[in-house]
C-alpha cells in the first residue's frame, strides 16, 4: 500500500478493513467498505469509528435494504450508505439428481426440505426442528448442510424424535447441487440476516422458499408469489408454510418459476456488477 499509490480500495470484510486503513496513513486513499448483515455496529463505538467512519471510507455497500437501515438507525451518514444486492445468474447452477439425495437415506418418495447456512444460534434451526416435529406424521424428511456452530442441535432432534427424517450433512462444497434437488428450501432466520447466498442459490435453481422476516429475506422472496414469508421463531408457522408447498404443487411449480424469474432480474448479476462500477466512477469523482 506504501509503495504502490493505489487511488481506491474495496474491503468486504470488518477486521482486513482495520489494518488497510493502518497500511494507508498518511496516502490519499479512497475505500469502499462493505456489510453484509443487520445491526451489530454503533456510531459511537471506537472500533466503528476507526473503521466504517474513517474520513478515507466514503461509501459503505449494503447488502439489502435491512442492513442499510439499521447502519442508518445506528448512527451512520445515509449519504455514505449505498445498497448493491448480491449478484447471480441462473446458468451458474445444476441441481443434482434427485438419485443424490438417497446417500443421507432420504427415500425416493419424500418430500424434501433442504436448507444450507453455518448453523448458529441466530440462524433459527431449533425453530425448524420444532416444525420438523409437527410434521412427523408425513412423509416430509429434512436435508440440513453446514456446519453446527450450536451445539444445541442435535440433542435437540434426539429429544423431539426428529432423528429418522431430520438428516444432519455437515459441510459440503456440492451444497448448491443437493438444494437443486430438494422440493422446498427454508431459511429459518431469528434475526440480524442479510441475503444468504445459499438462499439465491437455491432460488436460482426453482426451488421455492420459506424464509421469515428476518433482516432482509423479505426483499428477496415476495410473500405468496416466489415463496413463502413467516414470522421468526414460530414453528408452527414455520410448519405451516412447508405443509402449503408440500400440498399444492400447481402453487409449487408457480412458485418455483418465479423464484427463478426473482434471481434473473432483481439479483442479477450484471445489476450487481453496474451497480459496483457506477459507484467507484462516482467515489472517483469526489474531491
Amino acid at each position: 500500500m506504501q509503495d504502490d499509490g493505489y487511488d481506491l480500495a474495496y474491503v468486504p470484510e470488518k477486521r482486513p478493513l482495520l489494518n488497510l486503513l493502518i497500511a494507508a496513513h498518511g496516502k490519499p486513499l479512497k475505500v469502499i467498505a462493505y456489510r453484509g448483515i443487520v445491526g451489530n455496529l454503533n456510531a459511537w463505538n471506537p472500533e466503528v469509528r476507526l473503521t466504517y467512519l474513517s474520513s478515507k471510507v466514503k461509501r459503505v455497500v449494503c447488502v439489502c435494504e435491512a442492513v442499510r437501515r439499521s447502519l442508518e438507525k445506528a448512527g451512520f451518514d445515509p449519504r455514505r450508505l449505498v445498497t448493491i444486492y448480491k449478484g447471480h445468474d441462473p446458468a451458474w447452477y445444476r441441481p443434482a439428481p434427485r438419485s443424490a439425495l438417497a446417500q443421507f437415506g432420504i427415500p425416493a418418495d419424500a418430500f424434501v426440505v433442504g436448507s444450507a447456512a453455518k448453523m448458529r444460534p441466530r440462524k433459527g434451526f431449533e425453530v425448524l426442528l420444532e416444525a420438523a416435529a409437527r410434521l412427523s406424521s408425513r412423509n416430509i424428511h429434512f436435508l440440513l448442510l453446514g456446519e453446527i456452530v450450536d451445539r444445541r442441535l442435535p440433542p435437540l432432534a434426539a429429544k423431539l424424535g426428529v432423528e429418522r427424517f431430520v438428516h444432519f450433512a455437515g459441510f459440503r462444497r456440492d451444497a448448491a447441487e443437493l438444494m437443486g434437488a430438494c422440493d422446498v428450501f427454508c431459511m429459518p432466520s431469528l434475526r440480524r440476516e442479510g441475503v444468504p447466498r445459499a438462499l439465491l442459490e437455491a432460488m436460482a435453481q426453482g426451488v421455492p422458499p420459506v424464509v421469515t422476516t428476518s433482516g432482509g429475506l423479505p426483499e428477496v422472496v415476495n410473500n405468496g408469489e416466489s415463496g413463502l414469508v413467516v414470522p421468526p421463531g414460530v414453528p408452527n408457522a414455520l410448519a405451516y408454510a412447508i405443509s402449503v408447498l408440500a400440498d399444492d404443487p400447481t402453487f409449487r411449480r408457480c412458485a418455483a418459476d418465479a423464484a427463478r424469474a426473482r434471481v434473473a432480474t432483481a439479483f442479477n448479476i450484471e445489476n450487481t456488477v453496474r451497480g459496483y462500477l457506477d459507484l467507484i466512477e462516482q467515489v472517483e469523482r469526489e474531491v
